[in-house]
């Protein structure tokens, strides 16, 4: 029996009745994303996910090598450890204050390695 042999078993009041739980259900869903957006954008759940990308894009970075003056360290027994600390740190009351900190740090520390990289380069050509 395909859909239009079914429509026509059900009275009108019957297919009022499903096109109401579905319409109730729809707004039930759309409540829900509009929950579940607001959760996400909540400014700790945003500087979490900064913090995150933070520590995947520096793990690349070591486990690249591209970063000048690291080649001689045991990375592969570091990170495990350097991971686990933000991990706790990330977890105690005063993580925002902790997570801004290291957000700055990290952000200075980027920003002095790219303009000693630039010195150097700039002093080679020259």
């Amino acid at each position: 029996m395909n859909e239009a042999q079914y429509k026509k078993l059900l009275t009108v009041a019957d297919r009022k009745k499903i096109l109401v739980a579905q319409g109730a259900l729809f707004r039930s869903e759309i409540i829900d994303a509009k929950e579940a957006a607001r959760a996400r954008l909540h400014p700790d759940n945003l500087t979490k996910g900064a913090l995150h990308r933070l520590m995947h894009v520096a793990v690349n970075a070591f486990a690249s090598r591209a970063i000048p003056g690291v080649a001689g360290l045991d990375w592969e027994a570091i990170l495990p450890l350097v991971i686990s600390g933000v991990s706790v740190l990330s977890k105690t009351p005063a993580r925002k204050k902790l997570m801004r900190g290291a957000l700055v740090l990290g952000v200075a520390g980027v920003v002095a390695s790219l303009v000693l990289n630039r010195k150097k380069a700039s002093r080679g050509n020259a």
